[in-house]
């Protein structure tokens, strides 16, 4: 059976399911609005059913290591099997997790079955609950048994047990996730982890129960879907009911992308146990999100989503659409004949002759089902891959498409249609490859499906219905279904923070939008259209930080919007659907987090290097928002012309570059953090990375970039291959790649992180919490210590920048258990250019140098250490050892204060370790940090616990301090720690937490400011001389 149909709870027979889920249903308490529901999963449709790995694997969107399969030779059972390579001597772990949205009840069970297949002793077998608030709940298994399949039984008193503050309490379930440990891996001996027959008998948010209008319901989405779309002035009708008593539902329709703005309110009204309502739809056309909620009395107890998806007239028949329209073609057209673009016409015309010259008619043919349906593979992909993507020939049919739609060239048009006739009637484009694993779409499959959907948009007119009808078929059958069954249904990518969504969501939406309505009936459209757009603004949503930056590297920034520059204007264009939502801030951290002016960016993960190219494909977005900043960006990177430049006119949008703004800043979702003396090429930059995971990042939460004078000291490792260099996951993707720390010299201390907005409750990873920028310091604390496995109980990575050259990095440790040996590592390119000293290690390059001061503990053991040259580095001539800086102290029974201070400032470094810290002086600045974490130290005239502290003349700034004064008098107290720089009349501060933050003032203050608004709830105290206000978590400043 599908899992569809295992997942949907059959209303029409809710009272049996009830009783069959719940055998004491005087359990379930029906004002919370839950009904029982039961999850299940064998794996037998060879899917991965919305299923991935735990923790996730590094490319979220191409896992060669995870697929339905049989573990145990000569048994057919298919399950969820899971590949792990140990790369060195070191624990290892496997596992699995599955989005849910359930509630575990006191009687609720989880059954499942777990294969081990390994040569070692397995630690424990963990099933692991994303439980919200209550943050990971887990049920483990200790020293479960290697080699053979066992079921495992999780009850309400299992967790309990293992977790009493849930004792009473419903869990909420938002991810179920089964995890096991392999102490000592053995690089030669590959583990295989199992899963199958997942049974969660449980309960869920309860549905309206839909009679009217037809719905469908997707497994992995939350709202509903109606089987009919609607015109303008149609009549909504609704009639269902829940499966409890309600006294009241309301329904709310608003814009899908604008949530905040409600277009309809509307009662339901109760007839012989149905709710019905309708309601005339006067509203613009475009895509709606619908919420029915359900009342006990004031109280919501109840809630269900769904669509309404409201056509434009007059569609059918009606081309080009996609990029531009009947109204608007001659102009395009005009703008394309225009000097500027004449490089470009004949490069267009020239590559689209060459094309049909190489590839006659007669030659293409169908060989596709040729390629082994399951073959070794290179790297991380199937050997045959870059024959197969040659045949998809996206280059022949974009260069004929636009000669002939955009230039007029009939021998272009002619071709191109007798190709899109006899390649559509090919039976798949996909590698059986992909078949096989159960994923059914491989992304270049997207990037084909714009192209036809395309041509087929520009050659309309030319081809009969017939040909019309053809390519048609060829859209739905070889790229909106299997894109449908593999990133709607089975939500491939289930963090949906990955470039392949973008293509391949958009292949299916660029040739959904440019055959609707062509052929009424011909084929359904629901749930197709609105489930793809689902996924689609997922990725918007959730790949994009909300305070900027994209949570990929750039090089796969730029990728994602090479497709949805293609797919979001016809997304608009058609049906007045505008999914843009927030990627205008796609590009902010590429204008801060590098050199700018060189335009150069520093990268984190796989990016395919640092250097900025053109950003054409943000031209839509330009000539849709008009941003100056963007026009400024887009003209500093600007190229040769290109198409984008022809669809979108943007030389008269105003241009403003940013060297006025500050050049320090945060951006807190992705964790990147920016320190930069200036603009220009050759002032200071620092950037660092500690942040949740998104997608093709490395492992290597801590890591960071450093720059100054025309030199880059400190960077990330480059010249290794994601398809074919030996190194790539073994090191080039580890922490021992990168400049972040190690525990116990294991080089793959890390795991990969959990995801920012995913399944709240799975909250494993890097995060900054304190930012200050202050006028002659700034700092910030990222905190990397949830990525170690349990080795450590807190580990933050704090960065102390004094300006304009110095950047203090205290590491603080805390171990869980034993003492631990704490490694910092610093990339610095070619070994000859590393001098690794115990007090003052060297990294000096094209005569400038970069000095690495080992301030604390004394006891450091400082190395220069040979690392591999990856496979594309071996190209350059002359060819030097690379290498890395590496500085090693023990925790010692006690929490571990490493700290290193790197400057490119020549002036003299002083030093002196005092009682519980030490202090110095760098360039004129005073600073001193604490060696022993939350203890109070002295230092000149100043008392405190910060964890550091800089001072000149009338400006202190002090990090994470609970207590600071000076002269005996009290500076700032706090019942959390803050970050603060202290001016006459005024403290700017950062909190993690909200907090009540006393302040040493004389005289009361005649008024108190936070952030320019009044405070009423101040409190002076005239004997202690202090003034008392409650601060909101985040940073701020406070005025008196």
């Amino acid at each position: 059976m599908k899992k569809q149909a295992l997942l949907l709870l059959a209303v029409v027979v809710f009272a049996s399911a009830f009783a069959a889920a719940f055998p004491a249903a005087a359990k379930v308490d029906i004002k919370k609005g839950l009904e029982p529901f039961t999850y299940k999963e064998n794996f037998e449709t060879n899917e991965l059913s919305a299923w991935a790995s735990y923790p996730l694997w590094q490319d979220t969107a191409f896992d060669p290591n995870m697929r339905p399969f049989t573990i145990v030779p000569g048994d057919p059972n298919i399950s969820l099997m899971e590949r792990v390579t140990p790369y060195t001597h070191v624990d290892n772990y496997a596992g699995a997790q599955k989005l849910l949205g359930m509630v575990f009840l006191e009687d609720s069970v989880i059954r499942l079955r777990a294969y081990l297949k390994t040569q070692l002793k397995p630690e424990f077998l963990k099933v692991r609950l994303a439980a919200g608030p209550d943050g990971a709940v887990d049920y483990t298994v200790l020293a479960p048994q290697a080699n053979a399949w066992q079921t495992v039984t999780v009850r309400y008193e299992d967790l309990v047990r293992e977790n009493p503050g849930l004792k009473g309490k419903p869990i909420k379930v938002n991810a179920l996730a089964v995890l096991a440990k392999f102490p000592g891996g053995d690089p030669a001996m590959p583990i295989y982890f199992g899963l199958d027959d997942v049974v969660f008998e449980g309960a869920r948010p309860a549905h309206f129960q839909f009679a009217e209008p037809k719905m469908h319901k997707l497994s992995e989405w939350k709202p509903y879907i109606p089987d009919a779309h609607y015109k303008k002035g149609d009549t909504l009708t609704l009639k269902g009911k829940w499966p409890f008593a309600v006294d009241r539902v309301d329904l709310a329709v608003e814009d899908f992308t604008k949530k905040t703005k409600t277009a309809v309110r509307a009662a339901l009204r109760s007839k012989a146990g149905d709710w019905t309502g309708m309601l005339k739809l006067n509203l613009p056309e475009g895509l709606y999100l619908a919420t029915l909620a359900g009342y006990s009395g004031k109280e919501k107890i109840a809630e269900t989503e769904f669509t309404v998806f409201i056509d434009p007239p007059g569609l059918a028949g009606q081309h080009p659409r996609l990029w531009f329209n009947p109204a608007n073609a001659a102009a395009v057209k005009a703008r394309f004949a225009e000097d500027k673009f004449k490089a470009l016409r004949e490069d267009t015309l020239k590559n689209a002759k060459s094309s049909r010259e190489q590839l006659p008619l007669d030659k293409l043919v169908f060989d596709i089902d040729s390629f082994a349906k399951d073959e070794p593979i290179i790297g991380n992909v199937p050997r045959s891959l870059t024959p197969w993507r040659e045949r998809l020939r996206n280059r022949l049919i974009h260069a004929n498409t636009i000669a002939y739609g955009l230039l007029g060239d009939e021998q272009a048009g002619g071709y191109l249609k007798d190709f899109l006739v006899k390649f559509c009637r090919f039976p798949f484009w996909v590698h059986p490859w992909f078949e096989t694993r159960g994923q059914h779409i491989y992304y270049p499959v997207g990037e084909l499906a714009m192209e036809v959907a395309l041509a087929y948009d520009l050659l309309y007119d030319r081809m009969s219905e017939d040909e019309r009808k053809t390519v048609r078929d060829g859209l739905f059958r070889n790229m909106i279904v299997p894109a449908q069954k593999g990133y709607v249904e089975d939500s491939l990518v289930t963090n949906d923070t990955s470039n392949w969504v973008a293509h391949i969501t958009g292949g299916s939406l660029m040739a959904q939008a440019a055959i609707f309505a062509d052929a009424p009936g011909e084929r359904p459209v629901e749930p197709y259209l609105t489930g793809t757009l689902f996924k689609i603004y997922d990725l918007i949503k959730k790949s994009i930080g909300r305070d900027g930056g994209y949570g990929e590297s750039a090089g796969y920034c730029y990728f994602t919007m090479q497709s949805l520059s293609k797919t979001l204007p016809a997304l608009q264009n058609v049906f007045n659907v505008d999914l843009s939502g927030n990627i205008h801030l796609t590009y902010p951290d590429m204008i801060w987090a590098g050199l700018i002016t060189k335009k150069h960016f520093f990268y984190f993960g796989d990016s395919g290097g640092g250097e900025l190219r053109p950003m054409t494909s943000w031209n839509w977005l330009l000539a849709k928002d008009k941003d100056p900043k963007l026009s400024w960006l887009v003209n500093h990177l600007k190229g040769g012309e290109t198409l984008m430049d022809v669809l979108y006119d943007t030389r008269a949008i105003p241009r403003q570059d940013p060297f006025a703004e500050n050049p320090v800043r945060v951006f807190r979702d992705i964790g990147t953090t920016v320190f930069k003396s200036g603009w220009n090429e050759d002032d200071f930059v620092f950037v660092m990375r500690t942040g949740a995971f998104y997608n093709h990042q490395h492992i290597d939460q801590g890591t960071f970039w450093l720059a100054d004078k025309g030199t880059i000291f400190i960077e990330e490792r480059h010249g290794s291959s994601y398809y074919d260099c030996p190194f790539y996951q073994s090191h080039y993707t580890q922490p021992v790649g990168h400049s972040t720390v190690l525990i116990d010299h294991n080089e793959q201390s890390q795991r990969v992180g959990d995801p920012l907005l995913f399944a709240e409750g799975f909250q494993d990873h890097a995060f900054i919490g304190n930012f200050l920028d202050g006028k002659e310091a700034a700092f910030v604390s990222g905190d990397i210590g949830r990525l170690y496995w349990g080795k450590v109980k807190e580990m933050q990575r704090n960065a102390l920048y004094l300006k304009p050259r110095t950047v203090l990095m205290l590491d603080t440790v805390v171990p869980a258990g034993k003492d631990i040996d704490v490694t910092a590592l610093y990339q610095a390119g070619h070994l000859k250019d590393i001098l690794a000293d115990p007090k003052a290690s060297r990294v000096t390059k094209g005569g400038a140098t970069l000095s690495v001061h080992h301030l604390y503990p004394e006891a450091t053991t400082v190395k220069a250490e040979q690392t591999p040259i990856y496979i594309n580095t071996l190209r350059e001539s002359p060819l030097y050892a690379e290498g890395m800086l590496t500085a090693t102290a023990k925790t010692q029974g006690k929490p571990l204060v490493m700290a290193n201070l790197l400057t490119t400032d020549g002036a003299g470094l002083k030093t002196k370790a005092g009682e519980g810290h030490v202090a110095g002086s760098q360039a004129g600045k005073e600073f001193a940090f604490s060696t022993n974490p939350g203890g109070i130290y002295k230092v000149s005239s100043i008392e405190t616990d910060a964890v550091a502290i800089t001072w000149t003349g009338d400006v202190t700034f002090a990090a994470l301090a609970t207590t600071l004064s000076k002269d005996g008098a009290l500076l700032v107290r706090s019942d959390e720690p803050v970050t603060c720089e202290l001016t006459k009349g005024a403290v700017k501060y950062s909190l993690g937490k909200p907090a009540a933050v006393s302040v040493g003032v004389a005289a009361a203050p005649g008024k108190v400011l936070v952030n320019g608004a009044p405070v009423k709830a101040a409190k002076y105290d005239k004997g202690a001389k202090t003034l008392t206000v409650a601060l909101p978590a985040g940073e701020g400043v406070l005025t008196y």
